[in-house]
């Protein structure tokens, strides 16, 4: 559902290198500190990594060389509910797809210097991606992911005074500040990492017993 295409002039890598280079990608945007593993290798499943080689690329300055070092133009396409993709995220992918590429040459921090990776975020908006046979939302790729993760979570609400809680969809563990994302019922308080989850768990909440306020 998630896609990074990688475009690089025709034999600048090798295919060993090209495998090597989307392990590290993949890893690189699946890598969330405080999600629990099975979640993370299930969300991984969701990414696919594309690696084109043009049979001509050319910029401003002619046409570009493999016997240059290794320049890179990387799309990547993401679902969106409007809200979960801000700027930040996106200064994260950047950052974290230009990691995962300086691994590829000997000088780890060339495009630090030069600017040879360019990374283009694309967002489509809900209703306009899809698999199954059926258009998806944002929530409903969660509900994908936290399946194929195995057993539900037990939805633990947030505990008085703490300063982060456990999301009781993904498994994420959440600060607790201005910013939380936040849902109450029966007097009890949940915390989430984005709207998406807790999007799910308001619907696995009414599905039980009415709606959620």
């Amino acid at each position: 559902m998630m896609l990074i295409e990688v475009f690089t002039p025709r034999g600048a890598l090798t295919g060993e290198r090209r495998l090597e280079a989307g392990e590290r990608l993949l890893t690189e945007v699946t890598a969330h500190d405080g999600t629990p593993p099975e979640i993370l290798e299930a969300a991984r499943s969701l990414w696919h990594v594309v690696f084109v080689e043009p049979d001509a690329w050319m910029n401003g300055v002619g046409a570009l060389s493999p016997d240059e070092p290794p320049r890179f133009f990387v799309r990547v396409t993401l679902p969106s509910d409007g809200t979960s993709i801000t700027h930040e995220v996106r200064a994260d992918y950047v950052a974290r797809i230009t990691r995962a590429l300086a691994l590829t040459g000997d000088d780890r921090e060339r495009f630090q210097r030069e600017p040879h990776v360019a990374v283009h975020i694309v967002e489509i908006p809900e209703g306009s991606f899809g698999t199954l046979g059926r258009a998806m939302r944002t929530a409903d790729i969660v509900k994908l992911a936290t399946a194929a993760a195995g057993t539900p979570r037990p939805a633990t609400p947030v505990e008085p005074g703490a300063d982060t809680a456990t999301d009781p969809v993904c498994g994420m563990t959440v600060a607790l500040d201005d910013t939380a994302i936040l849902l109450t019922r029966d007097g009890r308080t949940y915390a989430f990492c984005g709207d998406p989850c807790r999007q799910v768990f308001a619907e696995q909440l009414a599905a039980r017993s009415g709606p959620t306020h």
